[in-house]
C-alpha cells in the first residue's frame, strides 16, 4: 500500500495542457508519443529504464480510461463515524479508514454505513497511537493493523474484539505487510534502520513470529530517518516494494519474488544530475507512474511532474489525470490514489463543495445534462457531512489511453474550512505531528572530529544506541543509553557526544520546529 504521510490537497498543476502535436480529431493517444524507456538487463532481471530526455509531450488522461464502476460513497455522518481525508482501504464489501494520530481506525460497509471502530488509542495491549498499514480480510473476518515503531501486528475480528497479536522478530520503524490467514503466512517489508538492527528488509514468517525466509537489508540501508517511507500498492497481484528517500537517491521499484526470496527491480529513472530530485514510483496493470517533486513546502513534498510509461510499448509522456466523471476536475498527485486495484480519493465535504463550484464556474464546455447533474450533486452536500469517497476499480487490461483534448483540465485550489469549524488534516489540528524528524546533519564530520575514541580498534568495533528527547531548539534532554557497548568509557563518551551535538530539531508540515520529539541515534567506535 501507499503509506506515505501525505495529506490530500488539490493544487494548480505545473504541467497543464494536451500533447504538443494533438490530432485535430482529438484522438491523440499515448501510442502517438515517443518511446521513452528501454528494457535493460541488470544481472538476470529485465528492468524498464525511463529516459527523461525523451519525454516530449503532456496529455490530459481521463480517469474513465483507467477505472470502471466509478462510485461516490457518502460515509455515515454519526459523530463516532467521522473521519479525516487520510488513508482509505476499500474491499468488495468493506471500507476501512485511519485518519492519523489519536483517531481510531473506522470500519464501514460498502455503502458507507458505519459499523464500528477497530481497536483503541493508547499504549496498552492491543492499542495504538498511529497506524502505518492495514488489511481487511473479508473471508476470515479479520482486520490487521500495523502501528508505527512496533514489534507486533495487531489483529481484530469484525466485531472489534481483540485477537492474539502476531509477534514480529524485530522492531519495525515503518512497515508494509500482507497476511495469508489460511496459510498462516505473513509477508512484511520495512524501512530498515541500522540502530534498530533491522537485519532484513523483507521476510515471510508464521503467525507465531518464526521467520520462514528473509532478504538482507544491508544493500538498502540509508540514514535512519522517519522522513523516509516504504510503500506497497498491490495493484497488479504482485507484492510491490518501494522506499521513498527524503534525501533522494537513485533507486528502483521492486517486486518481491517469494519463490526466489529476493527483491526484483522492475522500473527506474536514472536522473544523472548532481542533485537528484525527490521522486516516487508505482505501477498500474498496464503502466508505470512516476512523480518527480518540484516543490517542497515546510519540509513536505508537494508533488510536481507526473510521468506515465506504457509497460508494453514503453512509450511515455508527462500527464495530468482528470476526473471526467466530475466535470474534468484535475486530480493532482494521482500517485497516491491507486491502491489494492482501485482508485480511491477521500474528500472532506467542504473541499468537495469548493471543487464542484470551481468546476461549475468553468463549465462552458460541458453538456447541459452534465452541468445539471453536477449542480444537483453539489446542492445535496452539506458542510456537516462526513467525508465522501470517489472510487472505482482499475481496468486490468491495458488499453489505448487517449488524451482528453475537448475539455479543460480544471485545477482545484482547496480553501481553508476554518470558518466552518472543521479542520481538513491532522497536522493542522496537531502542530507537533512530525513531518521531518530531528537529525544530526553533520554526523559524517562531527563524530570523527569530536569522538575522543576515534582511533578505536576497528577489529573490535563497538556501538552505543542513544535515546533522547529533542526540544524545539535542537537541545537534547533525558539522554539515555538504549543499548550499551558493554564498555563504560565508550557509553559515557557516546552520551557526551549527543549532549553536545548540533542537532536540527524536528519540524511539522509548516516547517516550524516541534516542541519535543523522541529521537534515537547509534554512536560507533571507531566512527563510520
Amino acid at each position: 500500500m501507499k503509506v506515505r504521510q501525505i495529506f490530500y490537497s488539490f493544487l494548480a498543476a505545473s504541467l497543464l495542457g494536451a500533447c504538443s502535436d494533438t490530432d485535430p480529431s482529438g484522438n491523440f493517444s499515448l501510442n502517438d508519443c515517443p518511446q521513452v524507456a528501454i528494457r535493460q538487463l541488470v544481472g538476470n532481471d529485465s528492468v524498464v529504464v525511463c529516459n527523461l530526455d525523451l519525454i516530449k509531450d503532456t496529455l490530459n488522461i481521463p480517469l474513465s480510461q483507467l477505472i470502471d464502476d466509478f462510485k461516490i460513497i457518502k460515509l455515515d455522518s454519526k459523530d463516532e463515524a467521522l473521519v479525516k481525508s487520510y488513508f482509505t482501504h476499500i474491499t468488495d464489501n468493506y471500507i476501512g479508514v485511519y485518519s492519523g494520530r489519536m483517531i481510531p481506525y473506522k470500519l464501514f460497509d460498502k455503502e458507507g454505513n458505519f459499523l464500528r471502530t477497530i481497536g483503541s488509542i493508547g499504549q496498552g495491549p492491543n492499542e495504538y497511537t498511529l497506524i502505518y498499514d492495514s488489511q481487511i480480510d473479508e473471508k476470515n473476518k479479520r482486520v490487521y493493523l500495523l502501528p508505527w515503531n512496533t514489534k507486533q501486528l495487531l489483529v481484530y475480528d469484525f466485531d472489534g474484539n481483540n485477537l492474539p497479536p502476531v509477534p514480529l522478530p524485530t522492531r519495525i520503524p515503518k512497515g508494509i505487510f500482507q497476511v495469508d490467514t489460511d496459510k498462516e503466512i505473513v509477508t512484511i517489508g520495512i524501512l530498515p534502520f541500522r540502530y534498530m538492527e533491522n537485519k532484513s528488509i523483507i521476510w515471510q514468517q508464521d503467525m507465531k513470529g518464526n521467520i520462514i525466509q528473509e532478504t538482507d537489508a544491508t544493500p538498502f540501508f540509508t540514514y535512519d530517518d522517519f522522513s523516509n517511507e516504504v510503500s506497497n500498492n498491490q495493484n497488479t497481484g504482485q507484492f510491490d516494494f518501494y522506499i521513498f528517500h527524503w534525501g533522494a537517491q537513485e533507486d528502483s521499484l521492486y517486486h518481491y519474488d517469494k519463490a526466489a526470496n529476493r527483491l526484483v527491480p522492475i522500473f527506474t529513472i536514472p536522473f544523472e544530475t548532481e542533485e537528484i530530485p525527490k521522486h516516487d514510483y508505482i505501477e498500474l496493470p498496464g503502466h508505470y507512474i512516476a512523480e518527480i517533486t518540484t516543490k517542497v513546502v515546510g519540509g513536505t513534498s508537494m508533488g510536481g511532474m507526473n510521468i506515465l510509461v506504457d509497460k508494453q510499448t514503453l512509450k511515455g509522456c508527462y500527464f495530468n489525470l482528470v476526473n471526467d466523471f466530475l466535470g474534468n476536475m484535475l486530480i493532482t498527485r494521482p500517485i497516491f490514489y491507486f491502491q489494492d486495484g482501485k482508485f480511491t480519493l477521500n474528500m472532506d465535504p467542504g473541499n468537495l463543495l469548493d471543487a464542484l463550484e470551481t468546476v461549475l464556474a468553468k463549465s462552458a464546455k460541458l453538456p447541459d445534462a452534465e452541468i445539471q447533474k453536477l449542480t444537483e450533486f453539489k446542492n445535496s452536500i452539506s458542510i456537516d457531512d462526513n467525508n465522501y469517497l470517489l472510487t472505482g476499480k482499475l481496468k486490468q487490461e491495458a488499453k489505448k489511453l487517449t488524451a482528453s483534448t475537448g475539455a479543460e483540465a480544471i485545477p482545484i485550489q482547496i480553501k481553508s474550512t476554518k470558518e466552518t469549524g472543521t479542520i481538513d488534516s491532522t497536522e493542522q489540528e496537531n502542530p507537533d505531528l512530525i513531518y521531518y524528524t530531528a537529525t544530526l546533519e553533520t554526523w559524517k564530520s562531527y563524530f570523527p572530529v569530536h569522538n575522543k575514541y576515534k582511533d578505536w580498534d576497528s577489529k573490535n568495533a563497538k556501538q552505543v544506541l542513544i535515546g533522547a528527547n529533542i526540544d524545539k531548539y535542537g537541545k537534547p534532554h533525558d539522554v539515555k543509553i538504549i543499548k550499551s557497548s558493554g564498555i563504560k568509557e565508550l557509553d559515557e563518551e557516546a552520551m557526551r557526544l549527543i549532549q553536545e551535538a548540533p542537532i536540527v530539531p524536528a519540524k511539522n508540515k509548516d516547517g516550524k520546529n516541534v516542541e519535543q520529539t523522541n529521537w534515537g541515534i547509534p554512536v560507533y567506535f571507531p566512527p563510520r
